[in-house]
This record gives C-alpha cells, structure tokens and sequence, in this order.
C-alpha cells in the first residue's frame, strides 16, 4: 500500500469528502424513503459507504483507484465500517480525528531536501498466512490485516481486524 502523501489527507478532507457531506449532509442519517441496501454484509447506511462499495452508485468515482490504495483511506473507510455491533457516529468530524490520530500513531515521517513531508514506514496489507494457517476466522470484506514497518525506529506495528459476526 502507498504510505499516505500529505496532500492526500487534503484531498480527501476538502474535496472528495466534501461533495459526500454536502450529498448528506450528516453522513449517517439514511434519507426519507431510501431503503438501507447491504453490500457483502456491509449495510450502505451513508455516503461514504456508498461512496466506498457501491460501484453502481455515482459517488463510487468520489474515490480514485490510486485513492483507494492510500493506507489513509484505509483507516478512514475501517473506522467508518467498523464491526458487526458498530455504534455508529452521526458526523464526519469524528471519523476524521480518529484517522488523522491514527496515521499519526501508526506512520513516521521526515522532511525531505526538497521540504516535503514523507512517510519512513512502510505498510504491508497482509492477506494469508499461507495453506495452514488461519489469518481470519471468518471471510468477510471487512477483515485487515497491516504491518507497520519503521526502519528507522526499528518498530514493527500490526494493525489487524477479524470481524465476528454479532449473532
């Protein structure tokens, strides 16, 4: 995965998530009369999700292929699904400082010669463990699995979720 550009949190936060709350206003309230879809045990309950899963929906291309590979956008979507008894939060904003807390926590950055800010870590996605091994107990599109590797600090961070099913 791409370690996160610092011009990608912008981006996100100005323009592609902007046009969703606009659309949304509070990205969690479902509008009158839409009825809550469900995209691989994923329930389509605001824009971003939307934004996120739904390849027929014309918010899909909010996010760029090359977006959708950032490790910042990974967090961002995580936090937002969340697992199978997700209390969902009704505004953005908490999403947002929980992302940028995290990528803080979880990546190391420098300053280049150049001035610009850029990411030491490298982020692994880890998807098996190979024929014997059981990485997640159960296959579902909410499942991760990363390492967070600091060269510099000689840190390794795993970030791993195996969603459980509520009942």
């Amino acid at each position: 995965l791409e370690c996160s550009k610092p011009c990608i949190w912008q981006k996100m936060k100005r323009e592609r998530l902007l046009k969703i709350i606009v659309a949304a206003i509070t990205i969690h309230r479902i509008q009158h009369g839409r009825i809550e879809e469900d995209f691989e045990g994923i329930p389509l309950v605001n824009k971003i999700r939307e934004a996120a899963f739904d390849e027929g929906s014309e918010l899909y291309d909010t996010f760029s292929e090359s977006d959708r590979l950032e490790f910042l956008y990974r967090i961002f979507i995580h936090l937002n699904v969340g697992g199978a008894s997700n209390q969902y939060e009704d505004h953005v904003e908490r999403y947002l400082e929980v992302t940028k807390g995290l990528i803080r926590d979880m990546l190391s950055v420098r300053t280049a010669d150049s001035g610009e800010v850029v990411s030491t870590s490298r982020v692994l996605e880890v998807t098996s463990l190979g024929e014997d091994a059981v990485l997640f107990r159960k296959e579902h599109i909410s499942n991760f699995c990363y390492v967070i590797i600091d060269p510099s600090m000689r840190h390794v961070t795993v970030w791993h979720f195996g969603y459980v099913p509520f009942w």
